[in-house]
């Protein structure tokens, strides 16, 4: 049986057999191509990793839902060195001291729940320990509360709430990507869904059939919807209807239109709203807590630094959290933060025409001001 790292995976027709190391670090592709190569009978392919993320390659194909009927999956921890020497016991518990989610990954095999640059992974992390991610169902006493984050050509996301005089529970989650308002509506909230005229993609359409998909013993009753300030623009539905008028015509109303804040606000907000809010434990809500915990600041290689809220799947399902915990009366009093503080300032020291230094001003600053004194020379 032959090695390879997972990031120098080649051709294995000549060997009966391969070790992937680092398996966590393969991609989807990798993994694709490198099966089929495995082709005498009786070979076998090992892996060998620390689990990351529960959305890796490897972790998907050897401890999803469906993994394949001949595979042996094994977990090997320190408890199963009877070498484990005393210097890393040290070490080891110096971490669970430190950071005990961190160490948990590092030193107990869990999946990586808190990163560097991570937003909310740890405020995430205290709410499983407070018990507030538990059964907290829908009550049919109470309205529910929608908050969204649009988008046309990738995600649109919603989160499902209700208010009983506490912090908002987080009761369902839905998420979409590349698909318009009519069928946004229809698979999510099919209690108020009015089909479109003369639209044969619904002239089957039941909301006996869609709440079943949906797993919902009993319809929703609804309050508000709180929508993203953008919501008037004219992007989604037929004859450039803007995105407030398509909802109301499919049957989502009242809508609540939010204020239009920057990321920082939404954040901070999120941040205030998070150590008291509460989940229910269903897999839609989990993997909204999902795209909670992985919501991070974008790293820019070239500055060694983080400059804003990274854009990508966990973006959407942040925003439609930090779109209800803005508008939400539970923290509408929490102070913001100055809109041109939305991520840590990179200070930057300028020698200014008389020697002396300037520290007020950021990189984003100088630049600016050298662009305009380069204009102003062209013009002179």
């Amino acid at each position: 049986m032959q090695s390879y790292n997972a990031a120098n995976i080649k051709s294995l027709e000549d060997f009966d057999g391969a070790w992937v190391e680092e398996a966590q670090t393969l991609s989807e592709y990798s993994l694709r191509m490198l099966r089929p190569t495995i082709r005498k009978p009786n070979s076998e392919i090992w892996f060998s990793w620390n689990p990351r993320h529960d959305t890796d390659a490897v972790d998907k194909f050897l401890r999803g839902p469906t993994p394949p009927d001949d595979a042996i999956v094994i977990e090997v921890n320190w408890q199963d060195n009877p070498w484990f020497p005393d210097v890393l016991r040290k070490e080891m518990q110096q971490d669970y001291a430190n950071d005990p989610e961190m160490a948990e990954h590092v030193w107990g095999g869990d999946y990586e729940i808190v990163s560097e640059g991570a937003y909310y992974a740890r405020l995430i992390a205290q709410a499983e320990k407070d018990g507030r991610i538990g059964h907290y169902p829908y009550n049919p006493a109470l309205p529910v509360i929608t908050s969204w984050d649009i988008g046309v050509d990738d995600y649109t996301a919603v989160r499902l709430w209700q208010e009983d005089g506490e912090p908002g529970t987080v009761i369902d989650y839905w998420e979409t990507h590349d698909e318009g308002a009519d069928d946004i509506v229809s698979q999510c909230m099919p209690e108020v869904f009015i089909k479109p005229d003369l639209d044969d993609r619904f002239s089957d359409w039941s909301q006996t059939f869609a709440l079943q998909e949906l797993d919902r013993d009993m319809p929703f009753r609804y309050g508000k919807h709180y929508l993203p300030h953008d919501i008037k623009m004219r992007e989604w539905g037929a004859g450039a209807r803007s995105r407030v008028q398509s909802l109301m015509k499919l049957g989502v109303k009242p809508i609540h239109k939010g204020a239009q804040n920057g990321p920082a606000e939404r954040i901070a907000a999120a941040r205030a709203l998070l150590p008291l809010v509460r989940f229910n434990r269903a897999p839609r809500v989990d993997q909204g807590l999902k795209r909670l915990r992985r919501y991070r600041r974008r790293w820019n290689d070239h500055m060694q630094t983080y400059q804003g809220p990274l854009h990508d799947e966990a973006s959407h399902g942040a925003d439609a959290f930090g779109e209800y915990a803005i508008n939400c009366p539970f923290t509408r009093d929490i102070p913001m933060p100055e809109r041109r503080t939305e991520e840590r300032r990179e200070l930057a020291i300028e020698i200014t025409p008389t020697g002396g230094i300037n520290t007020n001003m950021t990189i984003a600053d100088i630049v600016a001001e050298k662009m305009r004194q380069k204009r102003m020379a062209s013009f002179g």
